[in-house]
């Protein structure tokens, strides 16, 4: 059996990747990830990386369920 990939809207997910590029003002990354946890969410800072942080992560745990 295969899986589907999770995908939420935005307004449903509660954790957001902040993924600055080179060019982006550090207080601008701190103002959003205060913002993001203001609202109720969990800002997760990434450097950068191919695909979305919380794949391995979604994957493990939906690949592991019976």
């Amino acid at each position: 059996m295969c899986g589907a990939p999770l995908f939420l809207s935005a307004e449903r997910n509660i954790a957001f990747e902040i993924i600055p590029a080179k060019e982006t003002d550090p207080a601008l990354v701190e103002y959003m990830m205060k913002f993001y946890e203001f609202i109720g969410k969990v800002p997760i800072y990434v450097k950068g990386r191919y695909g979305y942080a919380l794949n391995p992560i979604f994957e493990g745990v939906f690949l592991a369920a019976p």
